[in-house]
């Protein structure tokens, strides 16, 4: 009967054991999620940067586009008054896409933008090593920014 009892006293604490290990892991897990979910209601709920809201954006968005394959953002980048390179940007044809990702997947901003008035310059390399030094200047319209020439 001894030996009975010491086995029903410790099946007992084992399952009490259980449970309360279980209830704490929920409760960890439960104060856990309340404070990770406005984090993520936050983080996948912000606004997106608008691409034209600065020059740097505008430059950057070119080279995202030729980084991810996805051009969908150029052709709202250049001005109406665009020279022919910056305009073959925009109005990107299948038969440049290759060529296009080879000289602006490894582009990036050079340094400061330089913004005067309505016109900015934007330093960037870029290039199939991506260290060709060139300038793309922008202009301000309507409080966007376009692509003028490079």
């Amino acid at each position: 009967d001894a030996v009975l009892e010491t086995e029903r006293y410790q099946f007992h604490f084992k399952n009490i054991f259980f449970i309360f290990s279980f209830q704490t892991k929920n409760f960890i897990m439960n104060k856990l999620l309340l404070l990770l979910l406005p984090f993520f209601l936050f983080s996948c709920s912000g606004k997106k940067e608008d691409p034209q809201s600065t020059p740097e954006n505008v430059v950057n968005t070119v080279f995202t586009a030729a980084k991810t394959k996805d051009f969908s953002k150029l052709s709202m980048l250049c001005s109406p008054d665009a020279d022919s390179d910056s305009k073959h940007i925009c109005d990107l044809k299948e038969e440049d896409k290759e060529s296009f990702i080879s000289y602006f997947s490894k582009g990036k901003v050079n340094g400061k933008a330089t913004i005067e008035g309505d016109n900015a310059k934007v330093p960037i390399l870029f290039g199939p090593e991506g260290t060709k030094d060139e300038t793309m200047n922008l202009v301000r319209k309507d409080g966007k920014w376009y692509l003028e020439s490079f």
